[in-house]
């Protein structure tokens, strides 16, 4: 990132997704104690079972957003990332708020 920067190659750095559950991402990159920031990603479990009455790339897709948009509420009220919310209550969640046919297959069986 430095190196991009001090070259022109860019004018800024996004780290967005890994600050929203790691909120000092970029005080520990600039002062040199990590390299690297993991961004935390969650997915539908039980795939093979699920797979069968779900479209799991559209679970996987609204539970990604949905447990950002979660956590960024969290930060917004003062609160730390809970990094223990697990894929039932983030699809719950997106259940409660868009409807069932947020997990619906579209075609095929």
């Amino acid at each position: 990132m430095e190196q991009g920067v001090g070259s022109g190659d860019c004018n800024v750095v996004g780290i967005g997704r890994p600050t929203i559950t790691t909120p000092a991402a970029a005080s520990k990159i600039l002062a040199g104690e990590s390299e690297v920031i993991a961004a935390h990603q969650i997915g539908a479990g039980m795939r093979s079972v699920l797979g069968r009455v779900a479209d799991l790339k559209m679970i996987d897709g609204g539970i990604g957003p949905d447990r950002h948009n979660y956590q960024l509420n969290r930060l917004g009220q003062g609160l730390e990332p809970d990094l223990n919310r697990g894929t039932l209550a983030a699809t719950i969640s997106m259940i409660r708020k868009y409807g069932r046919t947020s997990v619906r297959r579209k075609r095929g069986i």
